[in-house]
């Protein structure tokens, strides 16, 4: 006798809940919320039934699936999404020195304007300090 995945619906408080998965639960799953907190689920399946949309977002940063999904369909998605996130990473890495020189000028001409504005006493103290944190 063959055997042959049923989609079965999930068990679940709100009715306009659509969610399926093939195939049977797996392991228990943790994950963290946005207040940084861990959440258990029993399975796949609970994150998804007792959930709501926003709150699968917080989880994974995007919408993944609100019909009858899949576990290879989910997969897919979901490496589609890793691979989207690790470019955005590296943009953001990139973006983040340049932000960094940018904020650095900001703050060095800032410095600047007040240096400028002491009096030469002031000045005097500063340049001291300044040689005796530095060891000079």
């Amino acid at each position: 006798m063959m055997s042959r995945n049923v989609a079965v619906p999930l068990p679940t408080e709100r009715k306009h809940s659509k969610v399926t998965l093939l195939g049977s639960p797996l392991k228990t799953m943790i994950l963290i919320n946005k207040e940084g907190k861990e959440v258990r689920y029993d399975n796949v399946n609970g994150v998804f039934s007792s959930t709501k949309r926003s709150e699968r977002n917080g989880f994974f940063g995007t919408y993944l699936t609100d019909g009858d999904a899949k576990p290879t369909t989910l997969r897919d998605k979901i490496d589609e999404k890793i691979k989207s996130l690790k470019l955005q990473l590296a943009n953001l890495q990139t973006l983040r020195v340049e932000i960094s020189r940018l904020a650095a000028d900001e703050e060095a001409k800032k410095l600047q304007g007040t240096v400028n504005e002491m009096s030469p006493e002031e000045a005097q103290v500063l340049l001291n300090q300044l040689k005796q944190k530095l060891g000079l």
